[in-house]
């Protein structure tokens, strides 16, 4: 295959190596690069969300808000959709933990149970769309994980 080009007969080439890239102006085009072995060279000129240039790799983790209760109270812990991750209690007094997708103690009940006051981790990662609200009815301690 004919790499190169010819202007006479209007061929235009599938790459062109070159060894020091060229700056387009304005209205300027030009085909695909590749590298002295003839590979196609693609690049996305920016980061992507959660690239960590540096370490050359692209960061999938969980980066939760956490909201501490520690009386019995009504928590607007996120306002707008999200998820929630884990309701971890560590200690007070027993009592129930109720857990809305709304911006105030009513509608849709995500989570509703029982704490002891023993250290104890209760993972849910469910999706809410309109906030998440906690009502404690004791002053349970507890820590809310969302995003």
């Amino acid at each position: 295959m004919d790499t190169t080009y010819q202007s006479n007969n209007n061929v235009i080439p599938q790459a062109r190596y070159l060894s020091t890239p060229e700056t387009l102006l304005d209205g300027q085009f030009a085909p695909a690069s590749c590298d002295a072995s003839g590979n196609t060279k693609q690049s996305l000129g920016t980061t992507i969300a959660g690239e960590d240039i540096p370490a050359d790799v692209t960061k999938v983790e969980m980066r939760n808000n956490a909201t501490y209760i520690s009386t019995a109270t009504t928590t607007v812990c996120k306002t707008g959709a999200g998820l929630l991750n884990t309701v971890t209690v560590q200690g007070g007094t027993a009592g129930t933990i109720i857990g809305y997708d709304n911006t105030a103690a009513s509608g849709t009940i995500l989570f509703s149970f029982d704490s002891t006051n023993a250290l104890e981790t209760y993972t849910f990662n469910v999706s809410f769309a309109i906030g998440l609200t906690v009502v404690t009815a004791a002053a349970t301690k507890c820590t809310i994980s969302a995003r």
